[in-house]
Formats: structure tokens, C-alpha cells, sequence
């Protein structure tokens, strides 16, 4: 754990039982101030931004952070996104959860995380900050919940070598529903062509129909592979029925 990751930063406020939650989870946890600077982040956290160990993070705001390469990180990039986030759930007083999509880890693989920003306040009603939280993205299509099949995550890097990486291009698209006129329209390229690589991708799995490859993808994992050429880099809040935010119940300092 890095050296400057010490929970003698946090506000008395903050509960000890959160800070041993924090030190040993395996998950991205950590706290900012009521002026959107960091107090905590624990080591996933580091890892996940590719930050040097020894880097000192207390103070800083998102906009200062740099890798181990003294590269500015992909949080710096969306800074002002952020901020707007951390704003949000102060007004709203309520959970703000957002999908995080960068180059993430050590890696440096574009891939995305689920993201929780939590406005804490003190027994006197002040604001002193956000509490957040990171975790690797699941997705959990219709067929899979009525078929009670546990959501997938996400793969940035090929499973295999079995296709060529144009033809993983074609099956993303394939397995979207797509036909072969709207992916030559999205790669772009002939619609003969994609008819060409179709023909060769059904003969290298041995099928004969879409829903024989999609089986055929279940059971090699490739359903779960993103080429990572399809990733854009963005920060979206997924919005909350329970915020309101025409008034707000507490007056924050």
C-alpha cells in the first residue's frame, strides 16, 4: 500500500470501520473534501490510475494526477466532469453513479468501471465531502436475467487468436443484431466484403446460422470481447429517480 495512504488525512467523521474496509478491499475506494480534493485513495485505486506508489495524493484534485510516466491520467482528462458529479450529489444528497470508460490499470487497456460518488455530511449538518467507489462494469442483457445467467464482463483484449482481428470486428457487429449492410456501413467497408468475411467466419466455427455463432461465441467467451478500437473514452452519470433536484431537505455549508 502506498506510503501516503494513511487515515490519519480523514475527517474525524469518517467512520474507522470504513477506513479497514478501504485498506483491504480489492476494490477502488477513497475520499475527497468538501473542495473536491483527495484525502484517501487506497492501492486499487493507484493500480487502476497507474499511479506511482509513492505518489502523494492528499491535496491534489483530479486534474493534477499524473502516472508513473508523468503522463496525465485519464481522471485528469474529465476533471471538470467530476466536479460536476461531486456537485450533483451534494445538491442531491444522493448517490451519484456514473460509467467510467479510459485507459484503466497498469496495462493502460481501455475498458469501463461503475462508478459511486456518496455525499457525507457531519452530526452538524456540514458537508465534508465524497466518499467514492469503483468496481469493474458487469453487463446484464434481457436474456441473460430471464435465463438467470450471471451478468459478463466486458473483454478489452482478444480471448484467442482463432479469428483474425477483422473478423472479430465483423462478429461484434454480428452479435449487435446487425446486418451486413450496416456493419460495411460502420467499419466501413463493402457490403461484399463483410458477405466475405461472414462466409469465412461461419466455415472457421462450423455453423450455419447466427444463432449457432452466437452459441459458438457463448461458449469461447468471444460474446464478452469489445476490439478496443470500439471504446471511446467518456464519463455518463446514469440518472436516479430519487433525486430531487428542484430543493434539497439540508442547507450544505
Amino acid at each position: 500500500m502506498p506510503n501516503n495512504i494513511r487515515s490519519i488525512y480523514l475527517p474525524d467523521e469518517v467512520p474507522p470501520q470504513f477506513v479497514s474496509l478501504w485498506q483491504t478491499s480489492d476494490e477502488v475506494w477513497g475520499f475527497k473534501d468538501h473542495n473536491c480534493r483527495y484525502v484517501y485513495a487506497n492501492a486499487p485505486f493507484f493500480d487502476l490510475l497507474n499511479l506511482d506508489p509513492e505518489f502523494n495524493i492528499t491535496g491534489l484534485l483530479d486534474s493534477d494526477l499524473f502516472d508513473s510516466k508523468s503522463k496525465k491520467t485519464s481522471f485528469a482528462k474529465f476533471a471538470l466532469e467530476f466536479r460536476k458529479q461531486e456537485k450533483l450529489a451534494k445538491k442531491t444528497e444522493k448517490r451519484v453513479c456514473s460509467i467510467e470508460t479510459y485507459c484503466f490499470g497498469r496495462e493502460k487497456k481501455i475498458q469501463s468501471y461503475l462508478f459511486d460518488k456518496f455525499p457525507l455530511w457531519n452530526s452538524e449538518k456540514k458537508y465534508i465531502g465524497i466518499m467514492f467507489h469503483g468496481r469493474k462494469m458487469d453487463f446484464l442483457t434481457c436474456c441473460q436475467y430471464f435465463d438467470r445467467t450471471l451478468p459478463i464482463t466486458l473483454l478489452s483484449e482478444k480471448p484467442d487468436d482463432f479469428f483474425t482481428d477483422q473478423e472479430f470486428d465483423v462478429i461484434f457487429y454480428l452479435l449487435q443484431g446487425n446486418n451486413n449492410k450496416v456493419i460495411a456501413q460502420k467499419l466501413p467497408t463493402s457490403e461484399q466484403e463483410i458477405a466475405d468475411y461472414r462466409q469465412a467466419i461461419y466455415q472457421k466455427a462450423n455453423v450455419d446460422s447466427l444463432d449457432d455463432l452466437e452459441e459458438f461465441c457463448k461458449k469461447n467467451n468471444y460474446n464478452r470481447y469489445v476490439p478496443q478500437r470500439f471504446f471511446k473514452p467518456c464519463s455518463i452519470i446514469i440518472p436516479l429517480t430519487a433525486w430531487n433536484l428542484g430543493e434539497t431537505k439540508r442547507k450544505t455549508a
